[in-house]
């Protein structure tokens, strides 16, 4: 006989087949869709770097194609042989196992060999586009052809082993996944756990899934051996799968008795097992009277022993291995053993999920496909056992061999659901009440109730109603699998495949609808709505996408099951139909199409529905929400938080000197240019060229600003500072009059521009008054550092002093950025307050009114009115939007348009109130004004998904991580401390000749009480250097001192030596 006999008989055979064919085209349209999808997702030709991530994701999954097919196309090519008896005949000629192996080989991998190579120059495009050379492309060719043989051998040592085509397929798909892609995870393991690394590469090269990851040309090249070591050994183990394939038929392929092992006839326990098997009998008696087919279910006493050991060998894994490995590569403090367990759980609770969702489509579709592989359905068929007897008994067996499974399924999850509640209740203090179970907060999160009068986070219910629906869906799915997966091993011709078949019908159909609805709301404007709102429309969209899925797929199958029952099981016998497809499915095509159109009116039905429930339901919780407030005598009335109007004769805004910079700024070059610079911009700092580089241990930069005061004057032509201040004092000199008759004006107790009351007062921050008081600010402070370089300290004070009042002024505005404008601006004048006490310019009488109107104010009060009047605005807004009407005043540059969001409900608006009112409270609350401190904990879910312009989230959510930025209120009001103390120092100095050893001899000849450090509530720090040099530092971010030897985000006021010293300076800077 020629070599390879059996592969000629195979492959004449399925040159007759025209899926063999098919199965090209089909493999090769399906990565061309691929390559379409990933391009777009990866925005391939806006991206010059996505051509590698585009490869790597193609070459993935392939990869997981080649494990797939590849087992699953040879699980049953010698176990088939095996059930219908031509195993032996083979063996009767002068073939051997060898040849055996070797022709079916051919046979079955040729075919999954062709429709993986016509995927290989669609896998080369990425080549075209660049980021990936042709030395990558080939080694992962040769890495897919790899995994494909590694794929074909796990298949024949599962047909090899086993008889039976269902348990073939699971164990040739297990170990191709296991040793596919487990090995690197084990490797992974040992290397945490500290293996040597010789012994982790030896277990990762042995994985086809390493050798495809060493293909990449971002491997070292000093690794790239590791490529053809791994691709090497994973062939070798391919091939010795092969070779125990055929050394374990040539043993096995001969039918012969049971042999008697010789401990049984010592009989031990014979009355034990009699008695058992009087039992046995009894129950199965039982049991045939019941159902007959229950009774084939109850052949075996243990319903599910295989799974049983995989679920033993699965918790003894995550409890000695996995749970300590995440418990050690997980941060989490104290609580980090009980996150690795966490995260352990949640792997091992998806795997034993994966596992019974197969083992329920194996367990649905084995029974029928086999009785009719063997012909006993039709037998079965011509007694008088109905069909629904019939369909009772097989749900009967298939509920006793899904008990346990189900119930392992169940219990994993309720364990790992009872581990989240564990680490809320062990969150920091403050997040949760005391002494509270995990009971409470399951119950308080899914149904939205206060727990011991505290409302929880939005998150934690979406978190838990996310897992326990996961379980309900999942509930569903295993009903469903018990119609699907009987009609598809009765229906299909390979019924081996029909549980992976099975799965993907309950797995990927909702996948795919989910990320389509997506995109398709993405694209719709709906991934614009708040978290709290687009997240629960997600999660309630997926479970009617799961549980929708699950009953037409039941449906439809428990459908087919009634009306083709019989006509499926003779359909054998039957002539093989003729005529178009067309003609014979008309039927089905026009009930195809009344239920589409059915589907599509429901679903309008469904949206119509929503939005009504919508609208209905926020505008409930509103009125609900109102009459909270008034029980609490609260009041969201933005006029009763804004002032009333003051005499135009005490109002700064209406002064004659006021007015006159208002009119000329866009004549006068030299005010235009400084409105430029003075501009405030909460999200940027203080404009172009900042004069507050005290934070960084500098004086001003005078030759920056008589670079645009001078247009004639060059930079570095000067580099005497005298000089320099010279030439700014002289530029502004034209200025002078107008500064003096501002002077005399700084004195009004009023600072009003508008006698509005409504919320575009606080929206408009832009304002050309507001802009002009800046420019003003700018340029006194501007004047007295340039006064301090030319040595005229007296007026540099006054000028000092009048930028002070200034400030004190702005506090107020009642625009939404009137806080961050006054931190700025006092932040501005501290630069030459810090100049004057660098360079000991500064006398007592002087020094005690920089200290009087530093003190005058109170930035953290400032803040929180702020915060009140944003809020309040935003709510008036927004809750005229919801009930159609337009929002009074102008709100230009405001995110308050209808058109933003033209897909939601319009009472989702009062939704957005109610959220934004708690943001506000939370950030009220953090702030202690009485104790002068900022709790620098927040939480940025406060705010997501409202529309809200950067200075509006920048108020109301302060963030530590900013540091020393005058937008943060906390760095203000510390900095604005540190001068006051600065300020009583210097007094000091100037009184005995030293600065005092702490801060309690200030007390009380310079100061009534010690102001506090924001970040931590305390006394500001202090250290004396030495007679002319001392430290105060305020906390920073982590909100502790940091001394030396350690990096230091402190907010620090020094007297160190300046990188640009002043004339004759007799200490430093800041």
């Amino acid at each position: 006989m020629r070599f390879l006999s059996v592969a000629e008989r195979e492959l004449r055979a399925a040159a007759r087949q025209n899926g063999l064919y098919r199965l090209r085209w089909i493999t090769a349209a399906g990565s061309f869709a691929l390559l379409l999808w990933l391009g777009w997702e990866f925005r391939v030709f806006q991206n010059k770097g996505a051509g590698p991530l585009v490869f790597q994701t193609f070459a993935i999954v392939l990869f997981v194609y080649c494990l797939f097919v590849g087992a699953a196309g040879t699980a049953d090519c010698v176990s088939r042989e095996r059930r219908d008896g031509t195993l032996g005949l083979l063996f009767l000629t002068n073939l051997n196992s060898a040849g055996i192996v070797a022709g079916k080989l051919c046979s079955n991998g040729l075919a999954l060999a062709y429709s993986l190579v016509a995927t290989f120059p669609i896998m080369a495009l990425p080549v075209l586009i660049g980021g990936v050379t042709l030395g990558e492309f080939w080694r992962t060719v040769l890495a897919l052809l790899s995994a494909l043989v590694f794929a074909l051998a796990s298949g024949f040592v599962a047909s090899s082993v086993c008889v039976r085509q269902f348990p073939a397929v699971a164990l040739a798909t297990g170990l191709a996944l296991v040793l596919g892609s487990g090995l690197l995870g084990a490797a992974e393991v040992m290397r945490k756990s500290g293996f040597s690394p010789a012994t982790v590469e030896t277990v990762a090269m042995f994985s086809p899934l390493h050798t495809l990851l060493s293909a990449s040309d971002r491997i070292p090249i000093s690794n790239r051996q590791q490529f053809w070591t791994s691709l090497s050994a994973v062939n070798v183990l391919s091939w010795m799968g092969l070779g125990f394939s055929a050394w374990w038929m040539g043993r096995t392929w001969r039918d012969r008795p049971k042999s008697i092992r010789w401990w049984r006839s010592l009989d031990f326990g014979h009355r034990l097992r009699e008695r058992r098997r009087t039992a046995r009998l009894t129950r199965r008696r039982r049991l045939l009277e019941v159902n007959p087919f229950f009774w084939l279910a109850g052949r075996q006493q243990v319903s599910a022993p295989i799974f049983m050991l995989l679920t033993i060998v699965l918790v003894l894994l995550t409890v000695n291995v996995t749970a300590p490995y995440f418990g050690r590569i997980v941060g989490g403090g104290v609580v980090s053993p009980l996150l690795g367990h966490m995260i352990a759980w949640l792997f091992t609770g998806l795997t034993i999920h994966a596992l019974v969702l197969y083992y329920a489509a194996m367990v649905a579709s084995q029974r029928l496909a086999e009785d009719k592989q063997i012909g006993a359905l039709e037998l079965i068929l011509s007694t008088p056992l109905s069909e629904r007897s019939i369909s009772r008994g097989l749900w009967l067996a298939y509920a006793r061999r899904m008990f346990f499974p189900a119930l392992t399924a169940m219990l994993v999850h309720c364990f790992f659901i009872w581990q989240v509640l564990m680490l809320m209740v062990l969150d920091p203090p403050g997040k949760l009440p005391l002494n509270v179970t995990p009971g409470q907060i399951l119950w308080s999160a899914l149904f939205e109730q206060p727990l011991k009068g505290q409302v929880l986070d939005w998150q934690f219910g979406v978190i838990l109603r996310v897992i326990v629906l996961t379980l309900g869906g999942l509930i569903a799915s295993w009903l469903m699998l018990g119609w699907l997966g009987r009609w598809l091993g009765l229906r299909m011709k390979h019924p081996g495949f029909a549980p992976i078949t099975a799965v993907s019908l309950t797995l990927v159909p909702p996948a795919l609808l989910f990320s389509l609805g997506c995109y398709v709301g993405d694209q719709s404007g709906l991934s614009r709505m708040p978290e709290r709102q687009l997240i629960p429309l997600m999660l309630w969209g997926a479970v009617g996408i799961t549980f929708g899925n699950c009953l037409l797929l039941a449906s439809w199958a428990a459908w087919r099951l009634r009306c083709d029952f019989r006509t499926t099981i003779t359909s054998c016998h039957e002539p093989r139909a003729t005529g178009s497809w067309i003609r014979r499915r008309r039927q089905i095509l026009a009930r195809f199409s009344v239920a589409l159109m059915a589907l599509v009116l429901m679903l309008g039905l469904l949206i119509g529905a929503f939005f009504t429930f919508q609208n209905w339901q926020s505008r409930r919780q509103w009125a609900a929400f109102q009459k909270q407030l008034m029980q609490r005598g609260e009041s969201l009335d933005l006029s009763a938080a804004l002032p009333g109007p003051v005499p135009d004769g005490q109002n700064f805004a209406q002064s004659p000197a006021f007015q006159k910079f208002l009119v000329r700024p866009s004549a006068d070059t030299l005010l235009s240019e400084s409105l430029k610079r003075s501009a405030i911009d909460p999200a940027a700092g203080t404009g172009p060229i900042s004069i507050t580089p005290w934070m960084q241990q500098k004086f001003v930069q005078l030759d920056q600003h008589a670079a645009w005061i001078d247009p004639k004057f060059i930079l570095g032509s000067i580099k005497d500072r005298p000089t320099l201040a010279a030439t700014v004092t002289d530029g502004l000199k034209r200025l002078q009059d107008d500064l003096k008759s501002v002077t005399s004006a700084t004195r009004l107790p009023f600072f009003q521009v508008t006698t509005n009351r409504t919320e575009g007062d606080v929206f408009e921050s832009n304002r050309m008054e507001l802009l002009v008081l800046e420019q003003l600010h700018f340029l006194f402070q501007l004047r007295a550092c340039a006064l301090l370089a030319a040595g005229r300290a007296a007026e540099a004070g006054e000028d000092v002093l009048n930028g002070l009042r200034l400030a004190t002024l702005a506090r107020q505005c009642v625009d939404m950025n009137s806080s961050v404008r006054v931190q700025f601006m006092a932040g501005r004048s501290l630069q030459p307050v810090w100049e004057g006490l660098a360079m000991n310019q500064w006398n007592e009488p002087q020094l005690a009114a920089m200290q009087r109107s530093l003190a005058g104010f109170d930035l953290l009060s400032d803040h929180t009115n702020a915060v009140h009047r944003t809020v309040r605005a935003h709510i008036e807004a927004w809750a005229s939007m919801a009930a159609g009407q337009p929002p009074r005043g102008p709100v230009r540059g405001v995110h308050l348009r209808r058109t933003d969001r033209p897909w939601q409900p319009d009472a989702w608006l009062f939704d957005n109130c109610r959220q934004l009112y708690q943001a506000g409270q939370n950030a009220i609350a953090r702030i202690d004004v009485a104790a002068a401190r900022v709790d620098q904990d927040y939480n940025w879910s406060d705010l997501n998904g409202l529309s809200l312009e950067g200075s509006a989230s920048q108020l109301i959510q302060q963030a530590p991580w900013w540091g020393n930025n005058f937008t943060l209120v906390s760095f203000a009001q510390t900095s604005v401390n540190q001068g006051i103390i600065a300020c009583a120092l210097e007094r000091h100095r100037l009184a005995s000749g030293a600065y005092p050893n702490s801060l309690d001899k200030l007390k009380p000849a310079f100061l009534d009480q010690i102001p506090r450090d924001t970040s931590r509530g305390l006394s500001m720090f202090y250290e004396r250097k030495d007679d002319n040099h001392y430290v105060l530092r305020g906390a920073g971010v982590n909100a502790t001192i940091d001394l030396k030897g350690t990096p230091s985000d402190d907010w620090i006021w020094a007297f160190t030596t300046p990188t640009n010293k002043p004339p004759n300076p007799t200490s430093g800077s800041r």
